[in-house]
């Protein structure tokens, strides 16, 4: 398809772009450091690289939370949020936010996640 391959081709050229890659890092490391601020015993290993983040979703006593993770998708998307549940065991909360997320969006992303978490 002519018009799928012109898109690609589009996409593959905004991700060889320095400036987008330079900007994706800084939003990557503004919604990490959101993330961590949450300071929850809920959230275990945050990991990931740019804008591709996953957060492990943990009992109090360090072991994947599977069911809970799964809550979280769910009420995250009906408060308009997007997350998938990730792993083996279905407890990462996979982020994977467009190149132009702003602050008041990553603040959106930590108030949800932080109101979910308790």
């Amino acid at each position: 398809n002519p018009l799928g391959c012109a898109m690609a081709l589009a996409s593959l050229a905004q991700h060889a772009d320095p400036a987008v890659a330079a900007s994706v890092r800084e939003r990557g490391a503004a919604l990490r450091s959101a993330l961590v601020s949450l300071n929850s015993p809920r959230l275990g290993h945050i990991r990931g690289l740019g804008l591709m983040l996953g957060a492990e979703v943990v009992n109090p006593d360090g072991s994947p939370d599977t069911e809970r993770a799964i809550h979280i998708v769910q009420a995250s998307l009906r408060a308009g949020l997007i997350l998938l549940a990730d792993s083996p065991t279905a407890n990462v909360l996979s982020f994977s936010p467009p190149f132009a997320i702003d602050d008041e969006e990553i603040a959106f992303t930590a108030a949800t996640l932080a109101t979910l978490l308790r």
